[in-house]
């Protein structure tokens, strides 16, 4: 008599767990969604701005001379301008030490490297100023904005 009281049990377990396992119908959001359609990116036709690169140029100490890595870096401003940013206008900001000379010096021999690479003096700007933060003294910026 034992047995056939486990038999309905063991039926009765069974069913429960077919219909609690069997029973997984998909998510409404996963019925909703086309299948096999294709997707469709939208591309927006707005200029998309050029991005702004500053190099710190590097001179040789207490000289007007560009380090090799200095020449680099004004070369890289330029070639992105050309790839990525034909508009883009190069700004040379060149920071006033006390040696005026040496300041003006610097500041022609970044003009020259920027000149040579075939930048027009309508798609530069370049200024001397005075520095903000005394590390900057002697420092030149060369920056590609868009405009």
């Amino acid at each position: 008599m034992e047995t056939p009281m486990k038999l309905p049990l063991i039926l009765l377990s069974a069913t429960l767990l077919l219909t609690a396992c069997g029973n997984e119908t998909p998510l409404p959001r996963e019925e909703a969604a086309p299948q096999n359609t294709p997707q469709v990116a939208e591309t927006d036709t707005a200029t998309i701005p050029c991005r702004v690169k500053q190099n710190s140029i590097g001179f040789h100490t207490g000289s007007s001379e560009l380090t090799s890595l200095g020449h680099d870096l004004i070369l890289e401003v330029i070639e992105d301008r050309a790839t990525d940013c034909p508009n883009g206008r190069v700004h040379i900001i060149t920071y006033r030490t006390d040696d005026t000379d040496l300041t003006a010096a610097r500041h022609a021999a970044i003009l020259d490297v920027v000149t040579e690479s075939g930048i027009l003096s309508e798609d530069m700007e370049a200024s001397i100023t005075d520095p903000t933060d005394p590390e900057e003294a002697g420092r030149t910026i060369v920056t590609l904005d868009a405009e």
